[in-house]
């Protein structure tokens, strides 16, 4: 895809939408030889058959999401370097032409991510109260590179192995700031999160602490009064755990 060109990028963005919100009845219909009212009459029979080829759907978009954002942060990064050099050089042209090509591509990352965040109004099955659960208000996003994505896409594909299985890696969505996988796996709605760093690991050895009364809040703080980032991510984290415990008990029930 020439990420410059309206028509390849609507082509693209267009067969992602598509796998994302169309591939599960498009495909049930043309495998079964069915019509929509033969489904809409028989949906226990067709159901299981359904949520396979949704999940086919999920997986093909997904892995095109990454792929085309990825591709797309690459040339941001080029036009970072460049734009730096032109205004060092005070080239006003170039300048202009240059934030010109930040401002479309950053565009259409946004795009890109609102095919992921269709799959995750799908996941949800529409409830926008769940959605607004989901969005901690947490200001910036990292670039793909910049976060733990490909043990996130390991531990994708292994769960998403499974065709009853779908997870989405939420750092491809515009507004998921909670866990780094979402979706379901045998049935049950899950969030997931990957952690690898030693800090990490120490903040939710702190946080299984705290719920098994080793320790009181008081305690905490006082062992990490001179660690104000620690402090910062432990307060984060117990944000998000809180929100996951909520969000499980709203789509489990």
């Amino acid at each position: 895809m020439d990420i410059y060109s309206i028509t390849e990028v609507e082509t693209e963005l267009r067969a992602t939408s598509d796998a994302a919100c169309g591939n599960g009845i498009k495909t049930l219909l043309d495998t079964h030889n069915i019509s929509v009212e033969d489904f809409i009459k028989n949906k226990e029979k067709y159901s299981e058959d359904f949520i396979k080829h949704c999940h086919d759907g999920f997986k093909v978009a997904q892995n095109l999401v990454i792929k085309n954002i990825l591709t797309i942060q690459e040339e941001q990064e080029l036009i970072t370097v460049n734009l730096k050099k032109a205004r060092v050089e005070k080239n006003k042209p170039e300048i202009s032409k240059l934030i010109k090509k930040q401002n479309h591509l950053e565009n259409i990352i946004i795009l890109f991510k609102h095919c992921a965040d269709a799959l995750v109004w799908q996941l949800i099955q529409g409830q926008l109260w769940i959605s607004r659960r989901l969005y901690l208000n947490v200001g910036g996003q990292k670039k793909l590179k910049d976060v733990n994505l490909n043990s996130a896409i390991k531990v994708a594909e292994d769960i998403n192995s499974n065709p009853k299985n779908f997870v989405l890696i939420t750092d491809l969505t515009n507004n998921v700031q909670v866990g780094d996988l979402i979706g379901f796996i045998d049935g049950e709605f899950s969030v997931i999160e990957i952690k690898e760093c030693e800090k990490n690991l120490k903040v939710l050895q702190i946080i299984e602490d705290l719920s098994k009364n080793k320790k009181t809040p008081k305690e905490v703080f006082d062992d990490f009064s001179e660690e104000p980032k620690m402090l910062e991510q432990l307060s984060r984290t117990l944000k998000q755990h809180q929100t996951l415990q909520e969000v499980h008990k709203i789509l489990s029930n």
